[in-house]
């Protein structure tokens, strides 16, 4: 599932300082047990990406979050998302690492 939606930069000044936000935001969720991310990556002077995987006891969550600077103090952020299986050869999870290419790639 990919999401799109528009952020007033405002108290986080940078796309940079929103990504990091995230971090937070998703350490306090309950109903997961365990949190592993990478850093902000910059992609561009305007464009950072970062990836999430979300365990939980019964369910699971990847993401692909990529941040965009817009003009006007505005940020886009693009969620790309999947629930984890556990099948080995899941189909989604291929279609997810394309699509999560093709976003980070623009």
């Amino acid at each position: 599932m990919l999401s799109s939606t528009a952020v007033h930069l405002g108290e986080h000044g940078s796309i940079h300082d929103l990504a990091e936000s995230e971090i937070y935001r998703w350490a306090n969720v309950r109903g997961y047990v365990a949190l592993h991310r990478t850093q902000p990556i910059y992609l561009s002077e305007n464009r950072c990406m970062m990836h999430l995987r979300l365990t939980g006891v019964r369910l699971g969550m990847e993401q692909v979050v990529v941040y965009t600077r817009l003009s006007g103090g505005m940020a886009r952020v693009d969620r790309l998302w999947h629930p984890l299986s556990e099948r080995e050869n899941d189909p989604s999870a291929a279609v997810f690492a394309a699509t999560a290419a093709a976003l980070t790639a623009l």
